[in-house]
């Protein structure tokens, strides 16, 4: 869904980045960056929530993962950054701002499993960075094309059966990006870009999940719930 949402904000980008096969020079990071800060607190919940794939989540559960928020953060770093200093200077505010959209996540999600209970209700984890394919007839020059297409979901959990597929986000998310008033908008306006990978996720686990009647994608903020 993201190379998808490249192509349709810049071709030639696309061309070159999936196509291709160019890489951008690697630069030393003397602080860390927006791409090295998203993959850290990625790697962070995986770690977390990964001994629970399956469970029914409990605000108990939550509890452990705050405790060791810290650990695993600077662990984290250490594999992602692993010649930078976490410890002093800008990249020390960076550390504990990290930490600071995890707990904060972490923190919301207790409170949701919290008002779960008291409802009745129960959420399952399904799945951590899972894979996810099908594929779709595209017509090319006058001849049906089979192309597949993949992604690979942050999360997928079952909400009193309804699957939920989420995608987290460190940065900035505008509702704007998600406000889809006509169809024909989401595979030409590139400012839509974070609804086109949603609907994509959602059909990619229509296709994973057929059994499941109801699909709801969305985006877990961190920086939202960090605030």
């Amino acid at each position: 869904p993201s190379a998808l949402g490249m192509y349709i904000q810049c071709p030639l980008h696309f061309f070159l980045s999936r196509v291709s096969r160019i890489e951008e020079a690697e630069e030393l990071e003397e602080t860390i960056d927006a791409s090295t800060m998203g993959t850290v607190i990625h790697g962070v919940l995986e770690e977390m929530y990964r001994p629970h794939c399956g469970d029914f989540l409990r605000p108990a559960h939550i509890e452990e993962m705050i405790a060791g928020a810290e650990k695993l953060t600077r662990q984290q770093f250490s594999v992602h950054y692993p010649q930078g200093d976490i410890d002093s200077g800008k990249n020390l505010l960076l550390f504990h701002l990290a930490k600071q959209y995890i707990s904060g996540f972490l923190r919301e999600e207790k409170k949701f499993l919290a008002a779960c209970a008291e409802s009745g209700k129960s959420l399952r984890l399904a799945g951590l960075e899972q894979g996810l394919e099908a594929t779709i007839q595209v017509m090319v020059m006058g001849e049906s094309v089979e192309v597949k297409i993949r992604g690979k979901a942050d999360r997928i959990d079952f909400l009193d059966g309804r699957l939920r597929v989420i995608d987290y986000k460190t940065g900035r998310v505008n509702p704007a990006e998600l406000n889809v008033r006509e169809w024909d908008q989401v595979t030409s306006d590139s400012g839509l870009g974070k609804a086109f990978q949603l609907l994509t996720y959602a059909w990619l686990c229509r296709s994973m999940y057929p059994e499941t009647q109801l699909i709801e994608p969305g985006i877990a903020s961190m920086r939202a719930a960090g605030q």
